[in-house]
């Protein structure tokens, strides 16, 4: 009878350490996958964040130039009431 009841509980043992080695594996599949997906969402977000930065650079340019545009022109209005 003892050797019936260590045999039973040994071989729960053994269907419980295979159970937890495939719930292992399943998960190192699933962390392994999402590692991936970050991975690719990091290049996304890297490449939107320079396009981005590219669009903010052309957009303080305008009004950069027309603020010397418009400098110039005070300028010249100036001194040709003035000057001339």
């Amino acid at each position: 009878m003892i050797a019936v009841d260590s045999e039973e509980k040994l071989d729960k043992l053994l269907e419980t350490t295979t159970d937890t080695r495939l719930a292992v594996a399943t998960l190192a599949g699933e962390v392994r996958s999402v590692s991936g997906q970050i991975q690719r969402h990091d290049l996304v977000n890297a490449d939107v964040e320079a396009r981005l930065r590219a669009v903010e650079r052309k957009q303080w340019a305008l009004p950069s130039a027309a603020t010397l545009i418009g400098l110039a022109g005070l300028v010249l209005a100036a001194w040709t009431a003035w000057g001339r």
